[in-house]
C-alpha cells in the first residue's frame, strides 16, 4: 500500500475530445499518479481511437477505457461504477487537470473527518488561444467555495444562494455511487440537472464540503466548451417538470434523513433553495442579453437615462475588472505569478503548463491512419473496450 495514493480512482466521461484526455493522461503520469482512471467515451470513432492511443502509452496507473456511444456524462459515469475499486473518487472533466498530490492529501482529509462528504482545492482557470490549443493566454481564479454548516437543509440553501460547482471534488465512493447509480437517473432526461446540478447539490446534502489551500484542478478555457442551454429553453423543455421532481425527490429524501425531519419539510427547503436558483439564473441572463428594456420606472432606470452615466458606468466595470485582475496577482493567480514562482501553486501549476502547452511531435497525423497496436501494448490492464 503507498499511502492514499492508490486509494482514487479518477472517472473521466469524454465526448470527441481526445487531444485533451491524451493530456490528462500525460499529466498524470509526469506529476506520479498511483491511482485508478476510468474512461467513458462516447466519441466518433476516430476520436475514440486516439484515446485508446494514449491508454496504451501509460505505464504507471490503471486506465480503463469503456466506449458509450450516445450516452450522457451521467449515464456513462454510471456505467462506469462496477469498476470502482478503490475508497475515494472523483469525476472530471476531460479538459480539467488534477493535481495527483493533492488527491492524495485529499484523501488523507476524507479519512479524518467523516462529517465531511468531499474536499477539493484552488481551482485556477487556464485561458487558452483556441487557434493554438498550446498557447496560454491569461490565468484567473475558478471560484469554487467551501460549504460547512452543519445542518443539511442550510448547506443547500448557502449552495443555491451563491452557487459554485462543488461537484468536482473528491468523495467517499459509497457517496459517489449514490449519486450516480442509475437507479438514482432513472427517468431523468435533463442534462443539466443530472451532469451538474443534483451530484453538486448531493455533495453538501450528504455532508461538509471542504477546500484546501492546495492546488486542485487547472480548468482549461479554449472555446470548445459543451455549454448548457439557454435558461428560459432549459426549464421549458419536455423532460423538465419530470427530472425536476426526480431531483427534487432526491435532495428531500436524504435531507429528511440527515436532518432528521419530515419528507414534506425536505421538500419545502429543496423547493425554496431550487427555485430562488433557478430565478436568478433567469433574471441574470434576461439582463446579461439586454432584453430588460421595459423596466418599471425606479431611481435606478432613470438614472440610466443621465447623459454620460452609461460611460461612467463602463469606467466602473473596468475599474472592477482592473481590482480583480489586481487582487488575483496578490493571491497568486495570475500566469505572471504563477509562472515567476512568487505564486503558493507555482510548483504545481508549472508541471501542468509545461505538459498543457507542449506541442506534440505528431500532432498533424491522422490518428485514424495508425496501426492497431496499442490493443495490446501497455500494461494489461490498461483496456480499452467497445460496449
Amino acid at each position: 500500500m503507498m499511502g492514499y495514493a492508490a486509494d482514487v480512482t479518477v472517472i473521466v466521461p469524454t465526448l470527441n475530445r481526445a487531444r485533451f484526455v491524451s493530456k490528462m493522461l500525460q499529466v498524470f503520469e509526469e506529476l506520479g499518479f498511483q491511482g485508478h482512471v476510468l474512461i467513458g467515451d462516447s466519441s466518433v470513432p476516430e476520436q475514440v481511437q486516439q484515446t485508446a492511443q494514449a491508454v496504451s502509452q501509460i505505464r504507471n496507473f490503471r486506465v480503463i477505457h469503456r466506449t458509450f456511444p450516445g450516452k450522457k456524462v451521467f449515464e456513462c459515469i454510471a456505467e462506469l461504477i462496477p469498476f470502482i475499486e478503490t475508497p475515494y473518487t472523483v469525476w472530471m472533466c476531460d479538459d480539467d487537470m488534477l493535481i495527483p498530490r493533492t488527491l492524495e492529501s485529499c484523501a488523507r482529509f476524507l479519512e479524518q473527518h467523516p462529517d465531511y462528504s468531499a474536499v477539493g482545492g484552488v481551482a485556477i482557470a487556464l485561458e487558452l488561444d483556441p487557434d493554438q490549443l498550446t498557447q496560454a493566454l491569461a490565468a484567473s481564479r475558478y471560484r469554487v467555495d467551501a460549504i460547512e454548516d452543519d445542518w443539511a437543509s442550510d448547506r443547500l440553501r448557502r449552495l443555491l444562494a451563491d452557487y459554485t460547482v462543488t461537484g468536482y471534488a473528491l468523495s467517499r465512493t459509497e457517496q459517489f455511487v449514490k449519486r450516480f447509480h442509475p437507479s438514482v437517473h432513472e427517468g431523468l432526461t435533463d442534462v443539466t440537472f443530472g451532469t451538474e446540478l443534483l451530484p453538486s447539490w448531493m455533495h453538501v446534502v450528504q455532508g461538509k464540503v471542504a477546500m484546501l489551500g492546495q492546488l486542485f484542478v487547472v480548468r482549461l478555457k479554449h472555446g470548445r466548451h459543451y455549454l448548457f442551454p439557454d435558461a428560459f429553453d432549459w426549464i421549458t423543455n419536455s423532460g423538465w417538470g419530470r427530472s425536476y421532481e426526480i431531483v427534487r425527490d432526491c435532495l428531500a429524501q436524504e435531507i429528511a434523513a440527515r436532518d432528521r425531519c419530515s419528507l414534506d419539510e425536505a421538500q419545502t427547503v429543496v423547493k425554496q433553495a431550487i427555485w430562488g436558483y433557478v430565478g436568478k439564473v433567469l433574471v441574470r441572463q434576461w439582463r446579461g442579453r439586454g432584453w430588460a428594456t421595459h423596466e418599471p420606472r425606479t431611481v435606478k432606470t432613470q438614472l440610466k437615462t443621465v447623459p454620460g452615466l452609461s460611460t461612467a458606468r463602463a469606467g466602473v466595470q473596468g475599474v472592477r475588472q482592473y481590482l480583480q485582475r489586481s487582487r488575483d496577482r496578490r493571491l497568486g493567480y495570475s500566469l505572471s505569478t504563477l509562472m515567476n514562482g512568487s505564486s503558493p501553486y507555482a510548483q504545481d501549476f508549472q508541471s501542468v503548463y509545461r505538459l498543457i502547452t507542449q506541442r506534440e511531435l505528431d500532432e498533424s497525423t491522422d490518428a485514424s491512419k495508425r496501426q492497431p497496436e496499442f490493443l495490446t501494448t501497455g500494461r494489461e490492464w490498461n483496456d480499452t473496450v467497445t460496449s
